[in-house]
């Protein structure tokens, strides 16, 4: 019973997201407070999926760029930096923008974003 609510869940979350997606471009901040309302639950609805998948691959790449410093005994800082960098940059939750196709939603940082500071 609780596999078929995850599943009626996700399901329901992804019929929000491509309907909300299917309709017009018109930005978040010109619509009504109905095309508000209903954006903003469907973004809350992906971002309940987006944001846990995001953690997880951002962890994942910490650990990799962790691993890669280490196993080069320091030499590798840039190269471990910009996975770090690009793991964790990017978005970490779907905004009413990415729904209307106004914004793109970008789950990993791009190289020209992912500038390493480490």
């Amino acid at each position: 019973m609780r596999i078929q609510r995850i599943l009626l869940f996700i399901l329901l979350a992804s019929l929000a997201c491509s309907c909300a997606q299917a309709r017009t471009s018109l930005p978040y901040a010109d619509r009504g407070i109905g095309g508000k309302t209903a954006l903003t639950l469907g973004s809350v609805a992906c971002s309940a999926i987006y944001t846990p998948v995001k953690a997880a691959y951002a962890v994942g790449g910490t650990l990799t760029g962790g691993l890669v410093f280490l196993m080069s005994a320091g030499q590798s800082s840039t190269a471990a930096g910009r996975v770090m960098a690009r793991s964790t940059g990017g978005d970490w939750f779907v905004h009413p923008d990415h729904l209307t196709g106004n914004r793109e939603l970008e789950f990993r940082a791009t190289s020209t974003t992912a500038t390493s500071t480490y």
